[in-house]
């Protein structure tokens, strides 16, 4: 349950933080915030349309290259129109960026929420106390999600502007970051650009410590929520202007109220997202046994691999023995729902060292490079080397032996 929950909430709250956020500033600014929301409508229904063409037609790698492209363009065109608009200066495209922004963020981010719901409401594993949980976790999500953003704008437009821009600033550079680091490094996974060693070995210190942008993103909410503590106090001490009448001095008293109540209710839903984040990256931390890998046989050709025993973003080694002795490794991993990887415990830059799984990446032996489980299949670069494979229907994973008896020559 703990699992469903934060696969939830990281990219729920994410998506939440920085719209609302967005939200705030052009409320403030008297700006129309419709294209925003638009744009993320959009974005939400192409990922449904996506996550449907993914799962029952074909998955295109250069589909996920474009998206993240995308959403770096995206924010980078943000930053200009929102230097523009601090200058006070004509800003004729702010309709085009904004939609843009809401619809690449969503399309980023829906991808995943509408993954990991699938993957439990259509009770692949049947109906059992699993499911009931991992269901009340997606409604709790919901409700969570509704009340940060609901909250978090009604509270936010009570700030001063230069307050909600700094956070603005600082919430989308991280997502610059973050967003651009995973592009390049599916750009060169791959090889739609050439790796070399000094750019692998400037990209693999941000590939291998991911999880400090979700603390950074934390502790931008972390100062926001002072900020907003602050700044609720000052309000709530302010005396009721004495010149206004009994009835205006009862709907302010109202207004600060109702702040007061929506503060309370924003700072327990992000203490619960805390808990649940950090909580999970406190489990994931922890020293992870190598799997040793499982042997294999042939029938009829092939290699049967049971889809049932491949639990999702859990990494599975295997070994062949070939026809000339050699024991060929090979992984699999469910990467969500019917969406496989199969690939050598090899790759074309660090050899046969290996892989192994920690924190829910794929990690190289030799460079420590880390690899996401959803590109384990993709060519090139850091991955490891795909092995083609069928997609039964008959409930297994289908390798065709050619495949590792000329990958037997890597590991010799």
């Amino acid at each position: 349950m703990l699992e469903v929950l934060t696969d939830l909430l990281r990219p729920g709250f994410e998506l939440i933080f920085c719209l609302m956020l967005l939200a705030s500033y052009l409320m403030l600014k008297h700006i129309p915030v419709r294209p925003l929301f638009a744009g993320t409508l959009a974005g939400m229904a192409t990922a449904g349309i996506q996550f449907y063409f993914n799962k029952y037609v074909a998955r295109m790698e250069m589909v996920d290259v474009a998206e993240k492209g995308l959403i770096v363009f995206a924010v980078l065109f943000f930053f200009v129109w929102l230097w523009f608009t601090a200058a006070k200066k004509a800003t004729w495209f702010t309709l085009p960026v904004l939609a843009l922004l809401g619809f690449s963020q969503a399309l980023d981010k829906g991808n995943k929420l509408i993954a990991t719901g699938y993957s439990t409401l259509s009770m692949q594993n049947g109906f059992n106390s699993e499911w009931v949980m991992h269901a009340v976790a997606i409604l709790a999500v919901s409700i969570m999600m509704l009340i940060m953003a609901v909250g978090m704008n009604r509270i936010a437009v009570n700030l001063h502007l230069q307050t909600v821009t700094i956070f603005l600033v600082l919430s989308y550079a991280e997502l610059f970051v973050f967003q651009l680091v995973e592009w390049m490094q599916m750009m060169f996974g791959l090889q739609i650009l050439p790796l070399s060693m000094w750019v692998l070995n400037l990209l693999i210190p941000f590939v291998n410590q991911k999880e400090i942008f979700q603390y950074v993103l934390l502790g931008i909410v972390a100062m926001f929520l002072g900020f907003l503590f602050i700044q609720l106090r000052r309000y709530d001490h302010e005396p009721v202007n004495a010149t206004l009448n009994s009835a205006q001095q009862r709907k302010v008293r109202a207004q600060k109220q109702q702040l007061r109540r929506w503060f309370f209710s924003f700072s327990t839903v992000m203490l619960l997202i805390f808990s649940s984040v950090l909580g999970e990256r406190v489990m994931a931390s922890k020293e992870v046994q190598e799997k040793p890998a499982t042997p294999v046989t042939a029938e009829g050709g092939h290699i049967h691999l049971p889809k049932e025993n491949l639990i999702e973003k859990e990494l599975n080694l295997y070994t062949f023995k070939a026809d000339d002795e050699t024991n060929v490794r090979f992984m699999a991993v469910r990467k969500s729902g019917e969406n496989y990887g199969v690939a050598l415990d090899a790759c074309q830059i660090c050899g046969v060292a290996g892989f192994y799984e920690h924190k829910g990446q794929v990690v190289c032996k030799k460079c420590n490079s880390a690899i996401g489980m959803n590109t384990i299949g993709f060519k090139g670069g850091c991955n490891p080397i795909p092995i083609e494979y069928d997609n039964k229907d008959d409930g297994t994973i289908d390798i065709p032996v050619s495949e590792l008896h000329q990958a037997a020559g890597i590991f010799k």
